[in-house]
């Protein structure tokens, strides 16, 4: 199972969670990962910061990989 959190840039309703929410959801074994879809660089290297000292197992799925060529 993957987390994801939209920035509102992308849905009214999108989600950018703070970083003990992000935390929390890296203690629960059956999340193997988290998508992260802010544009916002710093943003994301605290995420891998954040995975790196909590759980480095987590995946990050960041940026625009899903696009194509």
């Amino acid at each position: 199972m993957l987390a994801f959190e939209l920035g509102t840039m992308f849905a009214p309703n999108g989600e950018i969670f703070d970083d003990e929410t992000v935390r929390r959801l890296m203690d629960i074994s059956e999340i193997k990962g988290m998508k992260h879809s802010s544009l916002d660089r710093l943003l994301e290297l605290e995420r891998l910061a954040l995975r790196d000292a909590h759980r480095l197992t987590f995946v990050s799925i960041r940026g625009m990989i899903w696009g194509s060529t």
